[in-house]
This record gives C-alpha cells, structure tokens and sequence, in this order.
C-alpha cells in the first residue's frame, strides 16, 4: 500500500528554535511547526496539531507531509551506522600431497547480486589442478610437493576472468627471508623465486618447513561498492559483496586438509549507493496520486539532497504512528510512515535528537 515514505540527504539534524522555512541553512533537517512554519527543537514541542519534517536547500525547502503522533508509542528513531563491506578470506591446510593427483576446490558463491543473476541455481565455479609426475626411484611416501599443489591452485584460480576470488600462497616467514615484499605467492614469479630460496641447500629448508609454513589462501574480491547512477537502476543491490564457501575434493579427500575462516564477510551499511537505492524506493510512493507505490523505472531521478558518491552515510529511521479513521471499521487504524535520513557517518546523533 501506498504510504508516506520520504528519504532526505542531510549534512545535520539542525534542533535551532525559531527559524523561518525559507531561512533554513542548506543540508539542515529540522522539525517545522505546522501553520507557524517556523522551526521547532523536536517533535515533543510541538504546540500545533500537525508538524513537518524539511531540509534547507541552497533554493526552495523540501518539505514532508504532514504528521501528528497520535498513535501508540508516538513513534522513535533507530540507527544504522555506516560499516563498510570485507571480503571473506579462507585459508587451507593442503594436508599431504601425493604426486600425478588432481586436486580439486569447488568454490560456491551466495548474495544478492547471485540471486537476482541466477534464482535458485547455485553460481559455483570447480578450479583443478594434477600434481607433477611421480619419480620412480623416489621412497618417500606421499611423494608430492605442497608448493607445487598450492602454486598450480593459486595461478589456475587467479587465471578466472571474473576475478570474484584472489588466491594466494601465504608464508609466514620464508617469504621474506627470500627477498619477497609480503607474505603473499600470488604470480608465477613470486612462486619461482620463493621455491628457488627454498631448494638452495645454503638455506637448510626441509620439504617438511615448506609445508608448515605454507598455506592456501582465498579472498573474496566483491566488497568494492557500486557507483550511484545517474538514472534509474535496473539492477539495484542493497549488497554487493558475496559470501562463498569452499569444497575439497578430488586428492583432497582423506589426506588430512582443512578449511578455515580468518574472516567473514561483512555486510555494508551506508553506501552511496544504497543511499540512492532507497531514495529511488520512496519515490514510487510520491510520484503519482492513488493507493499503491508505482514500482517501475522513471526516466529522471532527483533525490531529496545530493548524495556524495564517495561519502559514508548513517542510516537514520524516523518512524511516525498516526491513528487514522478508517471507513471500512468502527475503529481508527494505525499508520505507520517512515522518514528516512542519511547523514555523514558520525552525524546521526543530531537527528535523531529532533525525535
């Protein structure tokens, strides 16, 4: 059903007492008394019986309907802080490796963006890789290299044209002491000089210290947030990052490997882009008269204040219960309607002091 729904982008919650509307200083939110028109400190000295939300602009104020708090509760605001999105990073222990094996990591991604693309079919991608020649004369048992397994892993998923994943080979102390500038294997020549460093009989590197200081290493390439568009947006995310989840299999199973979680994904908030979003939702609520929200794209696209496309926003829900009279019962109805305001993160305090 169609209600009111409005989203401002502010600088501040302004709670000055006084203020003619048409006076209200650019990227101010402020509570106006209804019929005064004049600006009040918060919605609880309202001496009117209606009053207004607004935002100063450098020309004419955007103004909200009209609202009473005359419902339970009255009505409050809520918070949600600007929090930026993290990749989720994975790290494998490869376990034993044995020689001429195909090795095999089956990596499934679940979001919003999946979702939309895909529906209930799962976005999975299978990166393999066959472990060098077994040498006849060789005793030892496995007889297969780690380092081998984990460049041949790391290049073929780092080759991935969609690039949803780095992987890497993660050392923690032979790659430096090999003259690498981090702890990260990621291209073929990383692996060449570290496995140069390792057989140099000057280093007294055993195959067992290679292994226990090596590891597989995947991370999520998504948290990256999407660009506001000029227009509408047919695609539009609330979330761009994706989850994803690793499989073992092939030479992996029974050899003692495993898969651990050094970070999980994080979910933003506060996003330019998801600022735009919500201001382009509340705007099928406005745009035409009658009782439902009008949902497809409209050719133009003005938000109620300009949205910084690299700013970081806090979310701020101001929500209003209204007891209404309803024709179709006895009994008033209870309505409630939202004013959503995103304000530079750190600034939400101001505004929620007007409620």
């Amino acid at each position: 059903m169609k209600s009111v729904k409005q989203v401002f982008i502010a600088d501040q919650g302004n709670a000055t007492i006084g203020t003619a509307l048409g006076s209200v200083a650019a990227g101010d939110f402020v509570v106006i008394e209804g019929g005064a028109n004049t600006t009040i400190d918060n919605v609880d000295n309202v001496s009117t019986p209606f009053f207004h939300f607004a935002l100063g602009t450098a020309t004419t104020p955007i103004v909200s309907d009209a609202f009473t708090l005359n419902g339970p509760g009255g009505g409050g605001g809520s918070v949600a802080t600007y929090q930026p999105a993290l990749d989720k990073i994975v790290s494998i222990n490869v376990g034993k490796v044995s020689c001429e094996t195909e090795y095999m990591l089956k990596i499934r991604f679940e979001g919003e963006a999946v979702a939309k693309a895909y529906g209930y079919n799962d976005l999975i991608k299978t990166f393999s890789y066959t472990t060098d020649c077994c040498d006849p004369c060789d005793t030892a048992c496995p007889s297969g290299s780690c380092l081998d397994l984990i460049e041949g892993l790391v290049l073929a998923i780092n080759k991935d044209p969609e690039g949803l994943v780095l992987a890497a080979g993660v050392s923690e102390t032979i790659a430096v002491a090999a003259g690498l500038p981090t702890f990260a294997l990621v291209t073929k020549e990383d692996f060449e000089t570290y496995a140069e460093f390792v057989a140099d009989p000057a280093n007294g590197i055993s195959a067992e210290d290679v292994c226990d200081d090596l590891t597989l290493s995947i991370q999520g390439q998504t948290s990256d947030p999407k660009a506001v568009v000029c227009g509408q947006d047919p695609m539009s995310l609330t979330q761009t990052v994706l989850d994803f989840h690793v499989g073992l299999l092939g030479g992996f199973d029974c050899n003692g490997s495993s898969v651990t979680v050094d970070q999980e994904v994080q979910f933003a908030v506060g996003e330019p882009y998801q600022v735009a979003n919500l201001a382009r939702w509340a705007e099928g609520y406005k745009r035409k008269f009658g009782v439902y929200r009008v949902p497809f794209p409209y050719g133009t696209f003005e938000s109620n204040g300009p949205i910084d496309p690299n700013g970081q926003y806090d979310i701020v829900t101001l929500v209003i219960n209204e007891l209404n009279s309803s024709a179709a019962t006895l009994n008033p109805s209870l309505n409630v309607q939202e004013i959503i305001v995103a304000v530079p993160a750190g600034n939400a305090a101001t505004v929620t002091a007007l409620v």
